[in-house]
């Protein structure tokens, strides 16, 4: 698993570690952290994309804007 992590690992995101946005970085650390933690690499990536699931909602979240329109339905159709 150490190979697999170190292969799939790309050494330009940890050069550019300022330049990544905050989110991704997080993640990034947060899934390193969790591996070496528990040493379960299952637990730290299902805790990376849980992370990423969370980050990905709230950005979302501030992008749709939902407006409903049953009460002006309602105040149409009283007329």
């Amino acid at each position: 698993m150490i190979m697999v992590s170190l292969s799939t690992l790309h050494w330009d995101s940890i050069r550019n570690i300022r330049v990544v946005p905050k989110s991704e970085t997080a993640v990034m650390v947060t899934t390193v952290f969790m591996t070496i933690l528990t040493h379960n690499l299952a637990i730290g990536v299902v805790v990376g994309v849980a992370l990423s699931a969370i980050f990905f909602s709230r950005k979302i979240a501030a992008l749709i804007f939902v407006d409903s329109q049953l009460s002006r339905v309602e105040a149409y159709l009283q007329y």
